[in-house]
């Protein structure tokens, strides 16, 4: 009396569970899709918070407003570097440096990996110290 499954049972087995885990791993790539849609929306009775007029107490305009965060650089040099960069680079040195978010944070919310985050600053901080020491 044969025991084991036949080779078409053995097919059919692996396929339905390749089909099972593509399935999992695309719900989990939409559910991060929508968690990352969710985290830059805002809803309509939030909107009226959110403070479109200058503060009139010192009269400065923040350089950078980037998730909520208002944010004014001092150094010069800083500032024309960071103006420098390319928008997806200076966001991530604004928010490690400046808003206090921590890579694994950043590397679940733009779905990379947390080494690509660390290695992406580090380029980028080379690269703000080659902008800050060139030519002026």
């Amino acid at each position: 009396m044969n025991h084991y499954p036949s080779k078409e049972q053995v097919i059919a087995m692996k396929f339905d569970s390749f089909i099972k885990r593509c399935c999992t791993n695309e719900l989990r790539n939409i559910e991060k899709q929508e968690k990352r849609l969710r985290s830059k929306e805002i809803l309509i009775p939030d909107f009226s918070k959110v403070d479109t007029q200058v503060d009139s107490s010192n009269g400065i305009l923040p350089d950078f407003v980037i998730k909520g965060f208002e944010i004014s650089i001092e150094d010069i040099d800083l500032l024309e570097a960071l103006k420098k960069l390319p928008a997806r680079d200076r966001e991530l040195i604004l928010l490690i440096h400046f808003t206090g978010y921590k890579p694994k944070d950043l590397s679940e919310e733009m779905d990379v990996g947390e080494r690509t985050i660390y290695k992406r600053h580090k380029k980028i901080l080379c690269k703000l110290k080659c902008y800050m020491e060139g030519p002026k």
